[in-house]
């Protein structure tokens, strides 16, 4: 597996190709940090998009229930295979980490991947 870390001008592009392509897609997201510890967010749940509102700076993750916000992200990181994206990880301005993780490897186009 490879993780690599998105530069920010790339969160916005990178976050709309993968709306694209992952929705309705079973995912798994887990907060935590030093103070929380590890929680369970959502499981098998169906994801229908992820976003960056640059005015607001704030990553906003959309399942069919529910809605997830990090508020002032500082890092975008992204795990990927050789079969493509299997999860990204984003580090909010509070230190709490938000990990998606994809039930299915999703491959994405070579200019957005990065890969």
């Amino acid at each position: 597996m490879t993780v690599r870390q998105l530069a920010r001008d790339e969160w916005h592009p990178f976050l709309e190709e993968l709306t694209r392509t992952v929705r309705g897609r079973q995912t798994r997201v887990e907060i935590g940090s030093a103070d929380l510890g590890g929680q369970r967010l959502v499981e098998n749940v169906p994801l229908l998009g992820l976003s960056y509102d640059t005015r607001g700076d704030m990553i906003e993750i959309e399942f069919e229930a529910i809605g997830h916000r990090v508020a002032a992200p500082t890092a975008l990181f992204v795990d990927q295979m050789p079969n493509g994206v299997t999860g990204i990880e984003i580090l909010g301005g509070d230190d709490v980490r938000t990990i998606l993780r994809l039930k299915e490897p999703l491959l994405l186009t070579e200019s957005v991947a990065g890969g």
